[in-house]
């Protein structure tokens, strides 16, 4: 009888067993963790850094691109208030303070009783983030303009603007930036 319950009980396993699949355990794949990189401020170089660094980098980021706005709204607004011979009007007035809006006042100001007309648009060619500061700004830049179709008109004698290369420096006001004020230079090309 013991026999017959040996042969019944692998009879039984083997049964039991022939039901039975493999179970598969699956190991989980790590998930690559990300590595956040950050450029420096003036260079191209990139690091690794954490998520605070990193947002603090692209809130600077966006700073240079507000200024960089601002510089090219201003140069478009100036050319044509002074094509128009008109004096500084609330947009300007909110993008400009300090010194360099004092300036671009007085030359508004002088424009309307000139007797040179403006017309066309300068071009701004390139601006570069510029590791300097200008009596507490909050950052700077250098940028290159040329004449592109600005001329200038006196008693029939026509001229083309010069070609500026200047460093502009932007200070926050009201939670915006606003261009206070520059140092310029005449230059025969924005190449180089």
């Amino acid at each position: 009888m013991q026999r017959i319950h040996a042969v019944g009980l692998l009879a039984a396993a083997a049964l039991l067993c022939s039901s039975c699949t493999p179970v598969v355990v699956e190991t989980p794949t790590p998930t690559p963790v990300a590595t956040l990189q950050c450029q420096g401020e003036f260079t191209e170089e990139t690091h690794p850094c954490d998520q605070a660094e990193y947002d603090a980098v692209a809130a600077r980021d966006a700073q240079y691109e507000e200024a960089e706005r601002t510089f090219r709204r201003v140069v478009a607004l100036l050319y044509e208030l002074r094509s128009q011979r008109r004096p500084m009007n609330d947009e300007l007035s909110g993008l400009v303070s300090g010194s360099y809006g004092q300036g671009v006042e007085e030359t508004l100001h002088d424009g309307l009783t000139s007797d040179i007309d403006f017309s066309g648009q300068p071009v701004v060619v390139w601006v570069t983030r510029e590791n300097t500061s200008d009596g507490g700004s909050t950052l700077a830049l250098q940028a290159c303009t040329a004449p592109g179709t600005a001329t200038l008109e006196s008693n029939g004698f026509k001229m083309t603007p010069k070609t500026y290369r200047e460093q502009l420096y932007f200070t926050q006001i009201d939670g915006r930036l606003r261009l206070s004020s520059n140092r310029v230079a005449e230059v025969t090309s924005c190449d180089g």
